[in-house]
This record gives structure tokens, C-alpha cells and sequence, in this order.
């Protein structure tokens, strides 16, 4: 069996990363796009790859129930201190491989996964645990790193890089790391096979690098042009709303009002589904794997 890598940014400086000026551009037009992609309600809410939680404010009062999922444990620990547990109580911290995530089919109403894509070394995989976790009809907002920007395209015309924007691929542009460019057609056909439809696309980062120092102007240029550079696939980051449609969706019921997180819950290892809570760990009844709950935090990775 092929080796899967995963990108751990445990020793990121993720709270110091989105100080830079630069950046700061970047966090103001994702934050407004992704405000727009997301659904305005919903019981049952994932941000996979939430990191230390960048993205909270936007989902924190629209949904009745919100998972939020990291690999990386001191980035996980930054977003569950971040939050208030008695004002969002319904707030819950998994530590999890986004390749293996411990949840029953047809669970989420809604996901959120933002800069994971391009880290991503079998997206396919991952698309497909997406469909298996999302209810029907449930919404995935995610953004990717678009090979074919109008940056690229006007590089490659000019003979200033053997990098080809119009090649249909998921190409690992970083060989010693895990960062991959994807072709929209790439991702398009991906998400099609899953049973994903896109209603809507979105892009930022057209002036990424711009010799122009006034960035407050240039972020509101952007999101102006956010919903055409997305159309068009023009801008280095596009961020995608996709519906999934399930020719089985009969078959599967959404959780009921009443359900926990535990209930929700399958062991990442066996896949099995009776899993308890047995202080200070939860246990998989099927394979006897137990995992540790730190804090609020669920572990229950297995990598």
C-alpha cells in the first residue's frame, strides 16, 4: 500500500504567519469570500484543517453543532482556547487524519476546508471521505491553488517558466514538501465523480505579490472581482461551493435532534461504530483501541 504523507504544521506560527502585512490582504478578501459560500444554518458543521481557528467567527453563531478538526495538536489547543465554552458549548475539538476522519456516514450538513487542498497528496481520497461524512444535499466549501492563474499563464506566454498552467493536473510544484498547484478541469472531474455538483466559485489572490503597497484598496478591488476571477478560473486561489447529490440518499437519515458527538463517532482504526467515552479515554468496543481525550480535545489520530 502506497505511504501517505501529512502535512503537520505543529511548529507553524500561524497566529504571526497572518500578521504580515501581505497576508493580512490574503485573511480580509478569504474571510469575505468564504462568508459568502457558506450556508447560513445548518445542525451538524466540520472546518477540517481548521488550524488555530482563523475561520470561526464566520461559522461560530450559524450552526447548532460544530466540529472542529486539526492534525496538528498545538494548533488545535489554540483554536478550543480561542473559543468560549459557556457562550458555544456545542463546539467540539478532534484531533484526526483528514485520510481516515472518525465519523459515521451522513453526518454534516456543511464543511469547511480552507488551504488544505494543495496539501494534499491523494485528493481523491479525501473527496471521497467527504462524501461519505456529508448528508445529501450537504455543502462543502473548500479552495484550491489554480495552476491556471492569469499570473502563470501570462509567465508561461513569455517564456519566464517551464511551469504549464494549462496542463490538467495535481502537480507537487515543492519536492521536499507537500504543495501541490491543481488545473480546475482537475478538480472539476474529481469532484464530479463523487457525485459533487458546484453551484459557485470564487477567486482571491489576483494581486498576490503586487508591487502596490496599498492593500486596503487593493482588497477591495479584489472582492469586487472576486465572483468573475472565480468564473473564469483567473486568480491564484479559487474557492468552490459544491452540493453533493446521492443516488442513495433514501437510504440514510440525518442525526436526530437529540444526537451527541459520540454518537457520531466511528473508531479511524477499524471502522467500527461502538465507540464509549471511559475516562480519561474513548474506547472502541469492536477492536478494544482506546484514544486519549486531552482537555476538550478528542485524539483520535492514527498515524
Amino acid at each position: 500500500m502506497k505511504h501517505i504523507q501529512i502535512s503537520d504544521y505543529s511548529n507553524k506560527d500561524y497566529t504571526s504567519y497572518w500578521k504580515d502585512k501581505e497576508r493580512q490582504y490574503f485573511n480580509e478578501v478569504e474571510k469575505y469570500v468564504v462568508d459568502k459560500l457558506l450556508p447560513k444554518k445548518g445542525r451538524w458543521f466540520i472546518d477540517l484543517g481548521c488550524g488555530f481557528g482563523r475561520f470561526k467567527e464566520l461559522y461560530l453563531d450559524r450552526y447548532e453543532n460544530i466540529v472542529m478538526l486539526d492534525f496538528s495538536e498545538p494548533l488545535l489547543k489554540q483554536a478550543m482556547t480561542s473559543v468560549n465554552y459557556y457562550k458555544f458549548p456545542n463546539v467540539y475539538f478532534i484531533l484526526a487524519d483528514i485520510y481516515n476522519l472518525p465519523f459515521r456516514e451522513r453526518v454534516f450538513d456543511a464543511s469547511l476546508m480552507t488551504r488544505v487542498f494543495h496539501h494534499l497528496q491523494e485528493p481523491d481520497l479525501v473527496i471521497k471521505q467527504l462524501r461519505r461524512i456529508l448528508l445529501h444535499q450537504g455543502k462543502m466549501v473548500f479552495n484550491f491553488d489554480n495552476i491556471r492563474n492569469l499570473r502563470e499563464i501570462i509567465k508561461y506566454l513569455r517564456k519566464k517558466t517551464d511551469l504549464n498552467p494549462f496542463r490538467i493536473d495535481h502537480l507537487n510544484i515543492r519536492k521536499d514538501d507537500l504543495l501541490y498547484y491543481s488545473h480546475p478541469l482537475f478538480v472539476k472531474k474529481l469532484l464530479y465523480s463523487f457525485q459533487f455538483n458546484i453551484v459557485k466559485e470564487m477567486g482571491v489572490g489576483l494581486f498576490y505579490g503586487s508591487l502596490f503597497s496599498d492593500t486596503y484598496h487593493l482588497a477591495a478591488i479584489e472582492k469586487k472581482l472576486s465572483q468573475i476571477m472565480g468564473k473564469y478560473f483567473l486568480s491564484m486561489l479559487i474557492f468552490i461551493k459544491a452540493v453533493l447529490q446521492t443516488k442513495e440518499a433514501v437510504e440514510f437519515r440525518p442525526p436526530s435532534p437529540s444526537a451527541k458527538l459520540i454518537d457520531l463517532l466511528v473508531c479511524p482504526d477499524c471502522k467500527g461504530a461502538e465507540i464509549v467515552q471511559k475516562q480519561p479515554n474513548l474506547l472502541c468496543l469492536n477492536c478494544q483501541r482506546s484514544f486519549p481525550i486531552k482537555e476538550r480535545m478528542f485524539d483520535l489520530r492514527i498515524s
